[in-house]
């Protein structure tokens, strides 16, 4: 799923307004054992439209498909769900911080998104995962030519106890 996304830029303006990310649950025929289609469920990333009441499918949900495609539907929702969170915070304060489209994002807008949580109810092991999802996000994105301010340089990989 080779997507150049630099070519399907969204600006975020003022049109919007009732425009919402969303996980959206899928089945794909994923094989054929005994000539009977084998369906796999997926979670991807959406655009709702409240009032006119329609989903689509957005190019980003190509993020979780390259990254957890062999997991569970629960994995997927997980990281799906945290990727919508974090770019409705990013609609909510797109003009707070200066966000026109993704290729403005910079590593402190994912800092203020962790941070926002601060205060609340969410756990330390909710925001770990938030966090968690958006390194490889701000990643897969460096790495498709999105962002501007950052290179895929700029991430290092730091290996744990068993090389993970």
């Amino acid at each position: 799923m080779g997507v150049n996304m630099s070519e399907n830029i969204i600006y975020l303006n003022e049109n919007l307004l009732n425009i919402k990310f969303t996980p959206i649950p899928v089945y794909i025929d994923w094989a054929v054992i005994n000539n009977k289609n084998v369906q796999k469920q997926f979670c991807l990333i959406g655009l709702r439209d409240a009032i006119q009441e329609v989903e689509i499918i957005d190019n980003l949900s190509d993020f979780i498909v390259e990254h957890w495609w062999n997991k569970e539907y629960n994995t997927q929702r997980r990281h799906c769900s945290n990727v919508v969170k974090f770019l409705n915070w990013i609609l909510e304060n797109r003009r707070k911080y200066k966000i026109s489209n993704l290729s403005d994002l910079k590593l402190e807008h994912g800092t203020y998104f962790l941070n926002s949580f601060i205060g609340t109810t969410v756990s330390r092991e909710t925001v770990q995962r938030y966090e968690r999802t958006l390194k490889y996000f701000y990643l897969w994105l460096s790495k498709k030519n999105v962002l501007k301010h950052i290179s895929p340089n700029s991430f290092v990989k730091k290996e744990g106890l068993f090389g993970t």
